[in-house]
């Protein structure tokens, strides 16, 4: 990809701010403009592909989030209404955007060493989207056995609120972790297939049951990362 890609993105994005479509001056959506900015001077490779791909993509989401656009699009907002809880208002673009930004930090040093296609980034990635996602709906309607979780930040205070999650959710977690590594037998050596197998599904589901509300993301990817990795490198 070329710097013309990048100025392109970028020339629309600060047509979309001047007609007042992009909430531009939302401080939450400065640090992508600036970021894919800076990156336009620097040396071009695939890290810094990934990294401006996925400034865009934080800025794209702004675009198709905010309130102007949510209002003339109903698509975007009925999109939004399946992030948006009413639990996390008026919290609910920030928790969103900061899950994204340290899930993306904890991938990359993956992505790097391995490749976008490995089995050590894909895995856990499909777990944080159909485990993770499954287990709130999935809680919500069959959830009988509740327990209940502090945000990071809630309310203008750290490690404050209390927001209910389910042990039927959580076991879904497990379900659909153990349900993707079932595609990944041959990814493995049959050693480090039965240990990932065994060590896996219940490690992402104690991440997920202890993890704040919104940070559980992040932590599955970590976990998902690293236990893929130490099978790989030490068996």
């Amino acid at each position: 990809m070329g710097g013309e890609f990048y100025g392109i993105v970028l020339a629309v994005t600060f047509d979309l701010v001047g007609s007042g479509a992009l909430p531009a001056f939302n401080p939450l959506s400065l640090p992508y403009v600036a970021v894919a900015l800076a990156l336009l001077l620097v040396r071009k490779s695939v890290i810094i592909d990934w990294i401006v791909l996925f400034s865009i993509q934080g800025l794209s989401g702004f675009l198709t989030e905010s309130y102007v656009m949510r209002r003339r699009v109903r698509l975007f907002a009925f999109a939004y209404v399946s992030s948006d809880r009413i639990e996390d208002r008026p919290y609910s673009m920030r928790y969103n955007q900061i899950e994204d930004i340290l899930r993306f930090a904890i991938y990359l040093p993956f992505m790097i060493l391995f490749g976008r296609s490995s089995a050590i980034v894909l895995i856990p990635n499909l777990v944080n989207q159909f485990a993770d996602g499954l287990a709130e709906p999935v809680g919500l309607r069959f959830g009988k056995h509740e327990y209940r979780r502090r945000a990071l930040w809630y309310n203008r205070r750290f490690w404050a609120g209390r927001f209910v999650r389910s042990i039927e959710g959580s076991a879904t977690v497990f379900a659909v972790t153990l349900i993707i590594l079932l595609f990944y037998a041959i990814a493995l050596t049959p050693a480090q297939y039965l240990i990932v197998l065994a060590a896996l599904p219940p490690a992402m589901t104690i991440v997920e049951a202890i993890s704040p509300h919104t940070g559980d993301g992040p932590s599955i990817a970590l976990t998902g990362c690293s236990i893929p990795w130490c099978v790989h490198h030490f068996v």
